[in-house]
């Protein structure tokens, strides 16, 4: 009877190292590839990081144009729900924008996609080109601010005009 009960715990063991045999060659052999690509996906992310353009200047040292950092600021209408009233009223003054353009910018926006499934818009630009400080940056849960840069021609000055 020791016997029996030895003989199905080792069966049982063989049985477990063969299925972790198994999944071992599946995971290296058979989808290592699919598996590396994942892999590099995860670990390594290659950033533009633009410099800042320098001034122009004409020769008497008058700046002619200059770089702005601009912020684009942007809203998901489906998180904003049926509260889209209430977030144009909060924005329009920090925004510089109509109300009624803001809530008709907010409501969400119901489409097909190419596979001919039902969806709404996830992403509305409010205003692309905010200079200023419009608040801190509310992350994940709704919208963002974007940094961009503008070129802006020196008031008075374009064309090298003193």
């Amino acid at each position: 009877m020791q016997f029996r009960r030895l003989s199905w715990l080792a069966a049982l063991l063989a049985l477990a190292l063969a299925g972790l045999g198994y999944r071992l060659v599946d995971l290296q052999v058979f989808r290592h590839a699919a598996l590396a690509q994942q892999a590099e996906d995860n670990t390594h992310h290659e950033m533009l990081l633009e410099p800042r353009r320098g001034d122009i200047f004409d020769a008497r040292g008058n700046l002619l144009a200059t770089s702005v950092l601009v912020k684009t600021v942007w809203a998901d209408p489906s998180l904003v729900g049926s509260r889209a009233g209430e977030v144009a009223r909060a924005l329009s003054p920090l925004l510089q924008i109509r109300e009624s353009e803001l809530c008709q910018k907010l409501l969400p926006k119901i489409h097909q996609n190419e596979l001919g499934k039902t969806v709404t818009n996830r992403y509305v630009i409010l205003n692309p080109k905010c200079r200023g400080d419009v608040g801190e940056d509310p992350g994940d849960d709704g919208g963002t601010f974007v940094r961009d840069r503008r070129d802006q021609v020196a008031e008075g000055r374009a064309g090298g005009l003193s």
